[in-house]
């Protein structure tokens, strides 16, 4: 994966390259969660993540909306009952796939990460938002 990144960084330039990486970073995840998903159900794991999903999501609503709301009412401004809430969600989000991630601990089957780098690759000949903010154009 790092020869392919200096394969795309040479080819490319080094603003499209850190645009491949955040969408292959992207792309990696969601292909990993499901090729997890995958390896958990044929291995029948997926019945025991229910409770460290429960935990997760809880856990990570907490972490990232309690703060939020008690930082709003220590300080004496009113926090927007839409920010904490979506920063609750988002928490909780990253917490229920941390529940589920793990569980899928155990099923142990590696996962390229080429494929995402290459799809992130594609992405970044059609689109450069960084070579275009240093340029100064949109």
């Amino acid at each position: 994966d790092a020869v392919l990144s200096a394969v795309i960084s040479a080819w490319l330039g080094w603003q499209r390259l850190v645009v491949a990486l955040i969408v292959g970073f992207i792309a990696g995840t969601i292909m990993g969660m499901i090729f997890l998903l995958d390896e958990m159900r044929k291995a029948d794991l997926l019945r025991q993540c229910y409770k460290p999903l429960v935990i997760g999501l809880t856990a990570g609503f907490l972490i990232m909306a309690v703060p939020l709301y008690a930082l709003g009412s220590i300080v004496g401004v009113m926090v927007q009952p839409s920010s904490w809430i979506t920063a609750g969600l988002l928490g909780s989000v990253g917490g229920g796939l941390l529940g589920v991630v793990s569980v899928g601990t155990r099923v142990s089957k590696p996962f390229p990460f080429g494929p995402a780098l290459c799809l992130g690759a594609v992405v970044a000949i059609f689109w450069d938002p960084v070579g275009a903010m240093l340029s100064g154009g949109a």
